[in-house]
């Protein structure tokens, strides 16, 4: 079972036997991990962090199904009135031939305005304006689709598997996976990234954002944004959620962490800043992790 996190503090890593995903802001069960990863809760709430729009909750995710479960049967029922009638447009007592002339008067600023009138909509431009815009994030979240975990998401090469993937991403592009050692999950990691690119058209480096896949990855090429970002403290508030964090004490995995902010959060990244590995030898930061020799590159993938 799923608990709700209390409080706005940074989670590292893992709670006892839970992991922390705040993707969807709620404490996961170590068992469940694998099956809250690949839940449409998950991905969408992946979807709507990417384009800049906060978490839904279980409930709430449930309730916006039932809706678009509604909406699809309502078309379905509305396409079919409309065959049997004809393609009338019953706000403006117009009929036409085909169901493309239909939808193009749909989208006129005559109809639209009727179909307020009849419907006691707000007339205010700006508060349309921000309507449209939302309904426009929205549909561009439920019809984009992440960057499969075997594309490069730089290029258009398709990899074996995932860790070949990782491997030509750092070898061709320079985009190094930091902290191996500490990483819960590869798929994980990739899962945000390719939905980064792949559905807010946002660059992984400065997270601009273009008006499709082919822009973003054009820019990251030639502007050699192919990489993570190098601040420290920006990399860390983006990607920490996929690690688990070893503090000054030695605890790691399956021990008891606690919600870290302030100081004590700074005297973590500053450990890791300065290179230690849980066995106390140097550690890759963000800008050197996986090196470009395919020999030297071991990922560890979780079963």
């Amino acid at each position: 079972m799923s608990e709700h996190i209390p409080g706005q503090g940074v989670a590292l890593g893992r709670h006892g036997e839970s992991i922390t995903c705040m993707g969807c802001r709620i404490v996961v069960a170590a068992e469940n991990q694998r099956e809250h990863y690949h839940s449409d809760w998950h991905r969408v709430n992946l979807k709507r962090r990417v384009a800049g729009l906060g978490p839904i909750s279980s409930g709430e995710f449930e309730v916006r199904v039932k809706e678009l479960e509604e909406k699809s049967k309502q078309e379905a029922s509305k396409k079919e009135k409309r065959e049997r009638k004809g393609y009338f447009c019953e706000y403006c007592s117009k009929r036409f031939s085909s169901e493309k002339a239909l939808e193009q008067h749909e989208r006129s600023k005559r109809h639209i305005d009727q179909v307020r009138a009849a419907n006691g909509a707000a007339s205010e431009d700006e508060e349309m304006e921000g309507e449209e815009t939302h309904d426009v994030v929205e549909e561009r979240l439920e019809q984009a689709e992440m960057i499969p975990l075997t594309n490069c998401l730089f290029c258009n090469h398709i990899s074996d598997d995932v860790e070949a993937n990782a491997k030509h991403m750092a070898k061709l592009h320079g985009c190094f996976i930091p902290y191996v050692e500490s990483l819960l999950s590869i798929e994980s990691l990739l899962t945000y990234l390719g939905e980064k690119v792949g559905v807010g058209y946002a660059c992984v480096f400065c997270s601009r954002s273009f008006s499709a896949v082919f822009s973003v990855q054009k820019h990251m090429i030639d502007k050699n944004h192919s990489r993570m970002i190098d601040s420290e403290q920006e990399w860390y508030d983006e990607y920490g959620e996929f690690y688990a964090w070893e503090d000054e004490d030695g605890m790691a995995d399956g021990e008891e962490w606690e919600e870290v902010v302030g100081e004590e959060r700074e005297m973590i990244l500053s450990k890791h800043e300065a290179g230690v590995d849980r066995e106390g030898n140097g550690a890759s930061g963000p800008e050197e992790a996986i090196t470009e020799d395919d020999t030297a590159v071991e990922l560890v993938l979780n079963s």
